[in-house]
């Protein structure tokens, strides 16, 4: 039982970071140029200057919650299945964690942005603090293939 509630969790915060991406995204757009209206916070202001930055906060978040959930199916005893089973338990997962860690999220992202960017502003900052390291790394790995 407690593999599932931690796919469930692990789902979970994947699609917390499906959801940020996608609103930061579309409401920086109808931000641009210097019109950014008054009612938004501070932290989302900043998220907006930096989104680049952000934008991989959230494909790292996404990368670890799948190698999490690799991770712990990796560890799980399937050898008491038939291979019947063994597709559908594993069309199962594939369909929740696809529909629940990514389309629902998408689609409240995209309907809901503005209230979803808020919402995320500071998950997204905390976030950005916690891999700041591996961002730094990312950032100078990709200017020097990229030849910047």
């Amino acid at each position: 039982m407690q593999p599932l509630i931690a796919c469930l969790v692990l789902t979970g915060i994947h699609g917390f970071f499906v959801m940020a991406e996608y609103s930061m995204v579309k409401t920086s757009k109808g931000y641009k140029g210097g019109d950014t209206p008054a009612g938004i916070s501070r932290q989302l202001r900043q998220i907006h200057s930096n989104l680049e930055e952000y934008l991989l906060v959230s494909q790292i978040g996404k990368t670890g919650t799948l190698m999490g959930l690799g991770y712990l199916l990796a560890g799980t005893d399937l050898s008491l299945l038939m291979p019947g089973q063994f597709v559908l338990v594993f069309t199962a997962i594939g369909l929740i964690q696809l529909i629940l860690g990514h389309e629902v999220p998408k689609y409240w992202g995209v309907m809901h942005s503005d209230q979803c960017a808020e919402a995320m502003s500071s998950f997204m900052m905390f976030s950005y603090t916690l891999v700041w390291p591996m961002l730094w790394i990312i950032k100078n790995l990709n200017a020097a293939f990229a030849h910047r």
